[in-house]
Protein backbone atom coordinates (compact mmCIF):
# COMPACT_ATOMS: atom_id res chain seq x y z
CA UNK A 1 0.00 0.00 0.00
CA UNK A 2 1.03 3.60 -0.25
CA UNK A 3 1.87 5.99 2.52
CA UNK A 4 -0.32 5.80 5.55
CA UNK A 5 0.88 9.09 6.94
CA UNK A 6 3.65 11.42 5.82
CA UNK A 7 5.05 11.74 9.32
CA UNK A 8 5.10 7.97 9.63
CA UNK A 9 7.45 7.66 6.65
CA UNK A 10 9.63 10.52 7.91
CA UNK A 11 10.03 8.90 11.34
CA UNK A 12 11.14 5.57 9.91
CA UNK A 13 13.53 7.33 7.54
CA UNK A 14 15.06 9.28 10.43
CA UNK A 15 15.64 6.01 12.30
CA UNK A 16 17.15 4.44 9.14
CA UNK A 17 14.42 1.80 9.19
CA UNK A 18 12.84 2.71 5.87
CA UNK A 19 14.82 0.33 3.65
CA UNK A 20 17.83 -1.96 3.67
CA UNK A 21 18.88 -5.03 5.66
CA UNK A 22 18.82 -3.24 9.03
CA UNK A 23 15.21 -2.26 8.47
CA UNK A 24 14.35 -5.81 7.41
CA UNK A 25 15.76 -7.18 10.67
CA UNK A 26 14.63 -4.54 13.15
CA UNK A 27 11.08 -3.84 11.92
CA UNK A 28 9.85 -7.24 13.06
CA UNK A 29 10.75 -6.61 16.72
CA UNK A 30 8.12 -3.89 17.34
CA UNK A 31 5.81 -5.76 14.99
CA UNK A 32 5.87 -8.86 17.21
CA UNK A 33 5.43 -6.76 20.36
CA UNK A 34 2.36 -4.99 19.00
CA UNK A 35 1.01 -8.22 17.46
CA UNK A 36 1.10 -9.97 20.85
CA UNK A 37 -0.64 -6.94 22.36
CA UNK A 38 -3.38 -7.13 19.72
CA UNK A 39 -3.91 -10.84 20.39
CA UNK A 40 -4.36 -10.40 24.14
CA UNK A 41 -6.40 -7.19 23.77
CA UNK A 42 -8.75 -8.93 21.29
CA UNK A 43 -9.17 -11.87 23.64
CA UNK A 44 -10.03 -9.79 26.70
CA UNK A 45 -12.15 -7.35 24.70
CA UNK A 46 -14.26 -10.27 23.43
CA UNK A 47 -14.70 -11.68 26.94
CA UNK A 48 -15.71 -8.31 28.40
CA UNK A 49 -18.07 -7.75 25.46
CA UNK A 50 -19.86 -11.04 26.14
CA UNK A 51 -20.23 -10.26 29.85
CA UNK A 52 -21.31 -6.64 29.39
CA UNK A 53 -23.89 -7.29 26.66
CA UNK A 54 -25.34 -10.31 28.49
CA UNK A 55 -25.77 -8.38 31.73
CA UNK A 56 -27.25 -5.40 29.83
CA UNK A 57 -29.67 -7.75 28.01
CA UNK A 58 -28.38 -6.69 24.59
CA UNK A 59 -29.11 -9.07 21.73
CA UNK A 60 -26.08 -10.98 20.50
CA UNK A 61 -26.69 -9.98 16.88
CA UNK A 62 -26.58 -6.32 17.97
CA UNK A 63 -23.49 -6.97 20.10
CA UNK A 64 -21.69 -8.50 17.12
CA UNK A 65 -22.94 -6.41 14.22
CA UNK A 66 -22.81 -3.04 15.96
CA UNK A 67 -20.38 -3.07 18.88
CA UNK A 68 -17.84 -5.74 17.86
CA UNK A 69 -17.77 -4.75 14.17
CA UNK A 70 -17.31 -1.06 14.99
CA UNK A 71 -14.54 -1.68 17.52
CA UNK A 72 -12.53 -4.10 15.38
CA UNK A 73 -12.88 -1.85 12.32
CA UNK A 74 -11.55 1.31 13.98
CA UNK A 75 -8.01 0.79 12.55
CA UNK A 76 -9.48 0.63 9.02
CA UNK A 77 -11.50 3.79 9.75
CA UNK A 78 -8.35 5.68 10.76
CA UNK A 79 -6.51 4.43 7.67
CA UNK A 80 -9.42 5.47 5.40
CA UNK A 81 -9.42 9.01 6.78
CA UNK A 82 -5.65 9.41 6.52
CA UNK A 83 -5.50 7.81 3.06
CA UNK A 84 -8.32 10.03 1.81
CA UNK A 85 -6.77 13.19 3.25
CA UNK A 86 -3.40 12.22 1.73
CA UNK A 87 -4.93 11.81 -1.74
CA UNK A 88 -4.84 7.98 -1.89
CA UNK A 89 -8.49 6.92 -1.25
CA UNK A 90 -8.19 4.01 -3.68
CA UNK A 91 -5.71 2.29 -1.37
CA UNK A 92 -8.12 2.35 1.54
CA UNK A 93 -10.84 1.10 -0.81
CA UNK A 94 -8.69 -1.88 -1.80
CA UNK A 95 -7.91 -2.55 1.86
CA UNK A 96 -11.57 -2.61 2.91
CA UNK A 97 -12.86 -4.62 -0.06
CA UNK A 98 -9.98 -7.06 0.26
CA UNK A 99 -10.73 -7.21 3.98
CA UNK A 100 -14.34 -8.16 3.27
CA UNK A 101 -13.20 -11.09 1.13
CA UNK A 102 -10.86 -12.09 3.94
CA UNK A 103 -13.76 -12.11 6.43
CA UNK A 104 -15.70 -14.47 4.14
CA UNK A 105 -12.61 -16.66 3.74
CA UNK A 106 -12.22 -16.67 7.53
CA UNK A 107 -15.89 -17.57 7.96
CA UNK A 108 -15.52 -20.55 5.60
CA UNK A 109 -12.30 -21.69 7.26
CA UNK A 110 -13.80 -21.48 10.75
CA UNK A 111 -16.95 -23.27 9.58
CA UNK A 112 -14.81 -26.27 8.64
CA UNK A 113 -12.60 -26.09 11.73
CA UNK A 114 -15.64 -26.03 14.04
CA UNK A 115 -17.81 -28.28 11.87
CA UNK A 116 -18.41 -30.77 14.70
CA UNK A 117 -19.77 -27.98 16.87
CA UNK A 118 -21.99 -26.86 13.99
CA UNK A 119 -21.13 -23.30 15.00
CA UNK A 120 -23.00 -21.45 12.28
CA UNK A 121 -26.01 -23.72 11.89
CA UNK A 122 -28.08 -21.61 14.29
CA UNK A 123 -27.36 -18.18 12.80
CA UNK A 124 -30.31 -16.04 13.86
CA UNK A 125 -32.62 -14.10 11.57
CA UNK A 126 -31.04 -10.71 12.30
CA UNK A 127 -27.61 -11.86 11.17
CA UNK A 128 -29.22 -13.33 8.06
CA UNK A 129 -30.77 -9.94 7.32
CA UNK A 130 -27.36 -8.31 7.73
CA UNK A 131 -25.81 -10.75 5.28
CA UNK A 132 -28.51 -9.97 2.70
CA UNK A 133 -27.79 -6.24 3.06
CA UNK A 134 -24.09 -7.03 2.62
CA UNK A 135 -24.98 -9.00 -0.51
CA UNK A 136 -26.82 -6.00 -1.96
CA UNK A 137 -23.84 -3.71 -1.20
CA UNK A 138 -21.38 -6.10 -2.86
CA UNK A 139 -23.65 -6.50 -5.90
CA UNK A 140 -23.86 -2.73 -6.41
CA UNK A 141 -20.07 -2.34 -6.15
CA UNK A 142 -19.53 -5.20 -8.59
CA UNK A 143 -21.88 -3.59 -11.13
CA UNK A 144 -20.15 -0.23 -10.61
CA UNK A 145 -16.74 -1.63 -11.53
CA UNK A 146 -17.71 -3.74 -14.56
CA UNK A 147 -15.29 -2.54 -17.29
CA UNK A 148 -17.08 -0.84 -20.17
CA UNK A 149 -15.41 -3.05 -22.79
CA UNK A 150 -16.83 -6.12 -20.99
CA UNK A 151 -20.42 -4.95 -21.31
CA UNK A 152 -22.94 -4.59 -24.10
CA UNK A 153 -24.02 -1.08 -24.96
CA UNK A 154 -27.17 -1.25 -22.84
CA UNK A 155 -25.09 -1.98 -19.72
CA UNK A 156 -23.00 1.15 -20.13
CA UNK A 157 -25.83 2.88 -18.29
CA UNK A 158 -24.25 1.35 -15.18
CA UNK A 159 -21.75 4.23 -15.30
CA UNK A 160 -24.27 6.26 -13.30
CA UNK A 161 -23.34 4.14 -10.26
CA UNK A 162 -19.95 5.87 -10.16
CA UNK A 163 -21.35 9.39 -10.42
CA UNK A 164 -20.32 12.04 -7.91
CA UNK A 165 -22.80 14.31 -6.14
CA UNK A 166 -22.02 17.86 -7.34
CA UNK A 167 -21.05 20.40 -4.72
CA UNK A 168 -20.04 17.91 -2.02
CA UNK A 169 -17.92 15.68 -4.32
CA UNK A 170 -19.00 12.38 -2.76
CA UNK A 171 -19.93 9.19 -4.59
CA UNK A 172 -23.69 8.83 -4.26
CA UNK A 173 -23.43 5.04 -3.92
CA UNK A 174 -21.16 5.35 -0.87
CA UNK A 175 -23.57 7.90 0.62
CA UNK A 176 -26.37 5.40 0.02
CA UNK A 177 -24.37 2.73 1.85
CA UNK A 178 -23.82 5.04 4.84
CA UNK A 179 -27.49 6.01 5.08
CA UNK A 180 -28.59 2.38 4.72
CA UNK A 181 -26.17 1.32 7.45
CA UNK A 182 -27.43 3.99 9.86
CA UNK A 183 -31.06 3.04 9.21
CA UNK A 184 -30.21 -0.63 9.75
CA UNK A 185 -28.56 0.13 13.09
CA UNK A 186 -31.57 2.19 14.25
CA UNK A 187 -33.88 -0.65 13.23
CA UNK A 188 -31.79 -3.21 15.13
CA UNK A 189 -31.66 -1.07 18.26
CA UNK A 190 -35.42 -0.56 18.12
CA UNK A 191 -36.03 -4.29 17.75
CA UNK A 192 -33.61 -4.97 20.61
CA UNK A 193 -35.88 -2.93 22.91
CA UNK A 194 -39.06 -4.58 21.65
CA UNK A 195 -37.95 -8.23 21.77
CA UNK A 196 -36.67 -9.69 25.05
CA UNK A 197 -33.39 -11.60 25.09
CA UNK A 198 -34.19 -15.31 25.51
CA UNK A 199 -32.32 -18.58 25.55
CA UNK A 200 -35.29 -20.81 24.68
CA UNK A 201 -34.15 -24.11 23.19
CA UNK A 202 -37.57 -24.46 21.53
CA UNK A 203 -36.57 -21.67 19.15
CA UNK A 204 -33.79 -23.71 17.55
CA UNK A 205 -35.96 -24.58 14.58
CA UNK A 206 -36.64 -20.88 13.99
CA UNK A 207 -32.99 -19.89 14.27
CA UNK A 208 -33.87 -17.05 16.66
CA UNK A 209 -32.30 -18.23 19.90
CA UNK A 210 -29.44 -16.64 21.81
CA UNK A 211 -26.32 -18.58 22.76
CA UNK A 212 -26.27 -19.33 26.49
CA UNK A 213 -23.92 -17.41 28.79
CA UNK A 214 -22.44 -19.18 31.81
CA UNK A 215 -21.95 -17.67 35.27
CA UNK A 216 -18.20 -17.54 34.70
CA UNK A 217 -18.64 -15.63 31.44
CA UNK A 218 -20.90 -13.07 33.13
CA UNK A 219 -17.99 -11.99 35.38
CA UNK A 220 -20.30 -11.24 38.28
CA UNK A 221 -17.31 -10.49 40.52
CA UNK A 222 -17.06 -7.18 38.64
CA UNK A 223 -19.53 -4.33 38.91
CA UNK A 224 -21.03 -2.98 35.69
CA UNK A 225 -18.87 0.12 36.02
CA UNK A 226 -15.69 -1.95 36.44
CA UNK A 227 -16.69 -4.17 33.54
CA UNK A 228 -17.23 -1.16 31.29
CA UNK A 229 -13.86 0.36 32.30
CA UNK A 230 -11.99 -2.88 31.52
CA UNK A 231 -13.88 -3.17 28.23
CA UNK A 232 -12.92 0.37 27.19
CA UNK A 233 -9.27 -0.16 28.21
CA UNK A 234 -9.13 -3.33 26.09
CA UNK A 235 -10.60 -1.39 23.15
CA UNK A 236 -8.06 1.44 23.49
CA UNK A 237 -5.14 -1.02 23.62
CA UNK A 238 -6.55 -3.01 20.70
CA UNK A 239 -7.08 0.01 18.44
CA UNK A 240 -3.77 1.68 19.37
CA UNK A 241 -1.68 -1.44 18.84
CA UNK A 242 -3.52 -2.30 15.61
CA UNK A 243 -2.83 1.15 14.22
CA UNK A 244 0.85 0.87 15.19
CA UNK A 245 1.00 -2.44 13.33
CA UNK A 246 -0.51 -0.71 10.29
CA UNK A 247 2.15 2.01 10.43
CA UNK A 248 4.92 -0.59 10.56
CA UNK A 249 3.37 -2.61 7.76
CA UNK A 250 3.18 0.54 5.64
CA UNK A 251 7.00 0.60 5.61
CA UNK A 252 7.60 -3.14 5.07
CA UNK A 253 7.05 -2.98 1.26
CA UNK A 254 9.82 -0.37 1.02
CA UNK A 255 12.18 -2.32 3.27
CA UNK A 256 11.75 -5.50 1.22
CA UNK A 257 11.20 -3.83 -2.18
CA UNK A 258 7.84 -5.49 -2.77
CA UNK A 259 4.95 -3.88 -4.68
CA UNK A 260 2.72 -1.68 -2.55
CA UNK A 261 -0.41 -2.35 -4.59
CA UNK A 262 -0.40 -6.15 -4.21
CA UNK A 263 1.91 -7.91 -1.78
CA UNK A 264 2.13 -4.85 0.43
CA UNK A 265 -1.63 -4.49 0.29
CA UNK A 266 -2.12 -8.12 1.28
CA UNK A 267 0.18 -7.67 4.28
CA UNK A 268 -1.60 -4.50 5.39
CA UNK A 269 -4.99 -6.13 4.95
CA UNK A 270 -3.89 -9.10 7.08
CA UNK A 271 -2.61 -6.82 9.84
CA UNK A 272 -5.72 -4.62 9.97
CA UNK A 273 -7.87 -7.76 10.12
CA UNK A 274 -6.06 -9.26 13.11
CA UNK A 275 -8.63 -7.93 15.63
CA UNK A 276 -11.49 -9.61 13.73
CA UNK A 277 -9.55 -12.85 13.42
CA UNK A 278 -8.59 -13.15 17.09
CA UNK A 279 -11.97 -12.01 18.43
CA UNK A 280 -13.83 -14.44 16.15
CA UNK A 281 -11.81 -17.44 17.33
CA UNK A 282 -12.17 -16.32 20.96
CA UNK A 283 -15.95 -15.96 20.69
CA UNK A 284 -16.39 -19.30 18.94
CA UNK A 285 -14.31 -21.01 21.59
CA UNK A 286 -16.72 -19.50 24.13
CA UNK A 287 -19.67 -20.76 22.07
CA UNK A 288 -20.90 -17.27 21.15
CA UNK A 289 -21.69 -18.10 17.53
CA UNK A 290 -24.13 -15.27 16.85
CA UNK A 291 -21.80 -12.58 18.19
CA UNK A 292 -18.93 -14.01 16.12
CA UNK A 293 -21.00 -14.19 12.94
CA UNK A 294 -22.54 -10.77 13.58
CA UNK A 295 -19.06 -9.32 14.02
CA UNK A 296 -17.90 -10.63 10.64
CA UNK A 297 -21.04 -9.61 8.73
CA UNK A 298 -21.22 -6.29 10.56
CA UNK A 299 -17.60 -5.60 9.58
CA UNK A 300 -18.48 -6.23 5.93
CA UNK A 301 -21.24 -3.61 6.11
CA UNK A 302 -19.16 -1.16 8.12
CA UNK A 303 -16.24 -1.44 5.68
CA UNK A 304 -18.46 0.03 2.99
CA UNK A 305 -19.26 2.93 5.33
CA UNK A 306 -15.51 3.33 5.94
CA UNK A 307 -15.11 4.03 2.23
CA UNK A 308 -17.67 6.82 2.64
CA UNK A 309 -15.49 8.36 5.38
CA UNK A 310 -12.49 8.14 3.06
CA UNK A 311 -14.54 9.88 0.37
CA UNK A 312 -15.33 12.73 2.76
CA UNK A 313 -11.64 13.18 3.61
CA UNK A 314 -10.64 13.07 -0.08
CA UNK A 315 -10.45 16.54 -1.63
CA UNK A 316 -10.88 15.41 -5.23
CA UNK A 317 -13.73 13.82 -7.16
CA UNK A 318 -15.82 11.00 -5.68
CA UNK A 319 -13.74 7.93 -4.80
CA UNK A 320 -15.51 5.52 -7.17
CA UNK A 321 -15.27 7.86 -10.15
CA UNK A 322 -11.65 8.67 -9.22
CA UNK A 323 -10.66 4.98 -9.26
CA UNK A 324 -12.48 4.14 -12.49
CA UNK A 325 -11.15 7.13 -14.45
CA UNK A 326 -7.67 7.70 -13.02
CA UNK A 327 -6.28 4.54 -11.39
CA UNK A 328 -4.06 2.39 -13.60
CA UNK A 329 -4.85 -0.67 -11.44
CA UNK A 330 -8.56 -0.31 -12.12
CA UNK A 331 -8.96 -3.95 -13.20
CA UNK A 332 -7.53 -5.12 -9.87
CA UNK A 333 -10.32 -3.26 -8.09
CA UNK A 334 -12.83 -4.89 -10.43
CA UNK A 335 -11.45 -8.32 -9.48
CA UNK A 336 -11.69 -7.43 -5.78
CA UNK A 337 -15.36 -6.42 -6.09
CA UNK A 338 -16.09 -9.53 -8.20
CA UNK A 339 -14.44 -11.80 -5.62
CA UNK A 340 -16.35 -10.12 -2.81
CA UNK A 341 -19.69 -10.56 -4.59
CA UNK A 342 -19.08 -14.24 -5.42
CA UNK A 343 -17.93 -15.05 -1.89
CA UNK A 344 -20.95 -13.33 -0.30
CA UNK A 345 -23.30 -15.34 -2.55
CA UNK A 346 -21.56 -18.60 -1.62
CA UNK A 347 -21.55 -17.68 2.08
CA UNK A 348 -25.28 -17.00 1.91
CA UNK A 349 -25.74 -20.51 0.53
CA UNK A 350 -23.69 -22.12 3.31
CA UNK A 351 -26.11 -20.96 6.03
CA UNK A 352 -29.19 -22.28 4.23
CA UNK A 353 -30.81 -25.03 6.26
CA UNK A 354 -30.98 -27.38 3.28
CA UNK A 355 -27.23 -27.00 2.74
CA UNK A 356 -26.31 -27.28 6.41
CA UNK A 357 -28.15 -30.59 6.69
CA UNK A 358 -26.12 -32.02 3.78
CA UNK A 359 -22.60 -32.13 5.19
CA UNK A 360 -20.88 -32.95 1.88
CA UNK A 361 -22.47 -29.97 0.14
CA UNK A 362 -21.71 -27.77 3.15
CA UNK A 363 -18.03 -28.78 3.14
CA UNK A 364 -17.80 -28.40 -0.65
CA UNK A 365 -19.15 -24.83 -0.68
CA UNK A 366 -16.83 -23.73 2.11
CA UNK A 367 -13.87 -25.31 0.33
CA UNK A 368 -14.83 -23.43 -2.85
CA UNK A 369 -14.81 -20.14 -0.92
CA UNK A 370 -11.37 -20.90 0.51
CA UNK A 371 -9.94 -21.96 -2.86
CA UNK A 372 -11.32 -18.90 -4.67
CA UNK A 373 -9.77 -16.55 -2.13
CA UNK A 374 -6.38 -18.28 -2.16
CA UNK A 375 -6.33 -18.72 -5.96
CA UNK A 376 -7.12 -15.09 -6.80
CA UNK A 377 -4.50 -13.75 -4.40
CA UNK A 378 -1.93 -16.29 -5.62
CA UNK A 379 -2.51 -15.34 -9.26
CA UNK A 380 -2.43 -11.65 -8.39
CA UNK A 381 0.87 -11.90 -6.52
CA UNK A 382 2.41 -14.13 -9.19
CA UNK A 383 1.55 -11.72 -12.00
CA UNK A 384 2.81 -8.71 -10.06
CA UNK A 385 6.04 -10.49 -9.16
CA UNK A 386 6.59 -11.38 -12.82
CA UNK A 387 6.19 -7.82 -14.10
CA UNK A 388 7.97 -6.05 -11.22
CA UNK A 389 11.69 -5.43 -11.85
CA UNK A 390 14.14 -6.54 -9.18
CA UNK A 391 15.74 -3.74 -7.09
Amino acid sequence: MGKLLTWNIDIFKAMHLYEGKIAQAVLWIPFLVFAVGVIFASKYMSEYLVAWTARKKIKQSVAGALILATVTSLPETTIALTMGASGFPQQSFANTIGGNSYYLFLFALISLIFIRRQSFIRVNKWNRILLMIGLSFSCILFLTFIPQHFTVESLNALRFLAYTIPGINISWVLLLFAVSYILTIFFFLRQNKKEPVTYDKNLVAQYDEEDETTEKELKNHLTMKQLLVFFIVAIVVLVSFSFCLSLIMGVVPHAYHIPETSAGGLLLSFVTNMPETISTFTLLKMGKNNIAFGGLVGSILYNNVINFFGDIAFQGDGVLNHIILHDQDYLQYFMLTLMQFVLVVLTRLTIQRQVVRRRKVYIFLNLVIILIFISIWTVNLTVIAAITPLP
